[in-house]
């Protein structure tokens, strides 16, 4: 029966290359997206790298004296700060929460990092008493 077929080496070789066609464009999509993924993931490699050679160096430092400056000169009412097992435990009153998200970004932009953060409005009128321990 297979030898009955006969079929010229021309449509044998019409039908391979069609196949390969077929296959190519199947895969060149996949290809494609492979492609844009592995740019995108490239340049988020190349700005984080970027980013970390141009850092700015921060002024703000995690000890007791300059942790206080800052927090006295955005006139914050500093009840306690002292040195703890975890770190840095700071005491505020009166707190306005907005000055406080404010205080927070500056902190972690200068490379402080807030490890614990409790604030607790008992009084209801938006001033809050702050417990946070900074490293």
């Amino acid at each position: 029966m297979i030898n009955q077929l006969k079929i010229d080496k021309k449509y044998v070789l019409i039908l391979i290359t069609v196949l390969n066609i077929f296959l190519l464009v199947l895969t060149y999509g996949k290809y494609r997206d492979f492609i844009g993924k592995y740019n995108n993931e490239y340049s988020k490699v190349k700005e984080m790298k970027f980013l970390l050679n141009n850092r700015i160096q921060t002024s703000l430092k995690a000890d007791e004296t300059s942790l206080s400056q800052f927090l006295k000169s955005k006139n914050f009412e500093v009840d306690s700060i002292y040195t703890g097992e975890n770190g840095i435990e700071v005491k505020l009153k009166q707190v306005n929460p907005y000055n406080l998200v404010e205080v927070i970004y500056e902190l972690e932009s200068n490379g402080i990092n807030i490890k614990n953060l409790k604030a607790v409005d008992n009084t209801g009128l938006g001033k809050m008493s702050v417990f946070m321990v900074v490293r």
